[in-house]
């Protein structure tokens, strides 16, 4: 995630928004669908926050995260303290959960922001962590309620998008 967020840095874009997302290439992302799930979380304003798809304890990185403005001007202006403290044996995407944390970011989990494509669901393969991804089979990605539906590789990917877009229609 470390060298996602580089690339944000060096664009300058995310300045021109306030929130940016940083997502796996194999999660179909439904943008339209965050800003309720923003709503419903009530983040605080004025604080960097950054919010969080899997609990803390998941064997997996995110697939998706969601910073606002403000942790990311956070991590860019402060962010290189870490490199000196903060192991990044442990992953990308704990380097940088690590790190905003110890630079003073608000953390939010949302775990219903993803929903993956294990048959057992997140909770069950943090917990066994035995988990095997069903990269065919998309009937999770009806579910109207995630931002994105995660671990989907080519066919799979684009038949998981035309599930969900097709539950957008029919519930319109």
């Amino acid at each position: 995630m470390a060298d996602a967020l580089e690339s944000i840095r060096r664009s300058g874009r995310y300045l021109r928004h306030d929130w940016t997302v940083r997502v796996n290439p194999d999660a179909v992302f439904l943008p339209g669908r965050l800003k309720h799930r923003l709503r419903a979380l009530h983040p605080p304003a004025g604080e960097a926050v950054y919010i969080q798809s899997w609990e803390r304890l998941s064997q997996f990185g995110a697939a998706l995260t969601v910073f606002n403005t403000q942790a990311l001007e956070v991590y860019f202006e402060r962010g290189s303290v870490c490199a000196r403290r903060i192991s990044r044996q442990s992953g990308k995407d704990t380097f940088v959960r690590e790190c905003l944390d110890s630079l003073g970011a608000l953390e939010l989990v949302d775990a219903a922001l993803v929903l993956s494509s294990s048959p057992l669901g997140a909770h069950a393969c943090k917990h066994n962590k035995t988990c095997e991804f069903d990269h065919v089979d998309t009937s999770v990605c009806a579910d109207i309620r995630p931002v994105a539906f995660s671990a989907y590789k080519e066919e799979a990917w684009d038949r998981c998008l035309a599930v969900a877009m097709a539950g957008l229609v029919s519930r319109a």
